[in-house]
């Protein structure tokens, strides 16, 4: 009897994946309207929730990534500070590297790769 491993991140690897389709169409909605409050909220969430599930399934880099768009998206929808096209291109750079990490988990490889140029 061959006894099969389960993958410990199947459940986040479909949670990420919803998440990364919401915010890359809220981020593109936000380039066109940066101090719309309803966009900024949602991006704040997803963000937060994608912080959350990449933590508790260990994958730290993910989490920091997550949390840096978080903090630039809280300040936005504060109004203390208002997202600039920089930011959002970083928030963007965030994402297709968190989607590196997915794929890195979906081929086997190790996840836990340096994200720091990114951040």
């Amino acid at each position: 009897m061959v006894i099969k491993k389960k993958d410990p991140y199947r459940f986040f690897k479909i949670e990420a994946k919803e998440l990364l389709v919401q915010l890359n169409q809220w981020f593109l909605e936000l380039e066109d309207n940066p101090k719309d409050k309803t966009i900024l909220n949602q991006l704040f969430r997803a963000a937060h929730t994608m912080k959350g599930a990449a933590r508790l399934v260990g994958l730290k880099n993910i989490g920091e990534l997550a949390h840096l768009m978080e903090d630039l998206l809280g300040e936005a929808k504060t109004g203390i500070h208002p997202i600039t096209s920089n930011q959002l291109d970083r928030c963007l750079q965030s994402l297709d590297t968190i989607e590196r990490v997915l794929q890195a988990i979906n081929t086997g490889e190790d996840p836990h790769i340096d994200v720091s140029a990114t951040i």
